[in-house]
């Protein structure tokens, strides 16, 4: 499900994706800008039953872990692709990492798919900031290759 607006020229799609369980809070689950997706973060849901898993420490940190794979990674870009109806989608993963930030990209083509990590100096906002520029970099890049 989508709806659309636009205030700026460039189109703008809410999206909700199907089979999810709704957005907890007033927001959707992806907003199509233009030609950029950006996705809101998930809560530690069980995607069998919609139920939040158990509220332990251990138990969230395995959901996060499981959710964080390579290969739910693979599975994030290449859903962006989709919702955004794009050819290439990617997905980012950062988490801090001592005074530094730590990040892991996947870059998901018709055919391909390219994985890589790197280490980002700062932390903080700084860091996030550098994160997105090594991930734009990593993108252009595997595109470049492919």
């Amino acid at each position: 499900m989508s709806s659309a607006s636009s205030t700026t020229g460039i189109d703008r799609r809410s999206i909700t994706a199907a089979g999810a369980p709704p957005a907890v809070g007033p927001y959707t689950h992806a907003v199509l800008h233009g030609d950029t997706l950006y996705c809101s973060g998930a809560l530690p849901l069980d995607p069998a039953t919609g139920a939040v898993t158990d509220e332990s420490l251990a138990a969230e940190t395995a959901t996060a872990r499981g959710h964080a794979s390579g290969e739910a990674l693979e599975h994030l870009a290449r859903r962006g692709a989709e919702l955004g109806e794009a050819e290439i989608g990617i997905a980012v993963r950062a988490r801090p990492r001592g005074a530094d930030t730590a990040i892991s990209v996947v870059v998901a083509g018709p055919g391909w798919v390219h994985r890589e990590r790197r280490m980002v100096f700062l932390g903080g906002s700084n860091g996030r900031i550098r994160a997105g520029l090594a991930a734009v970099h990593i993108l252009l890049t595997a595109i470049r290759a492919h």
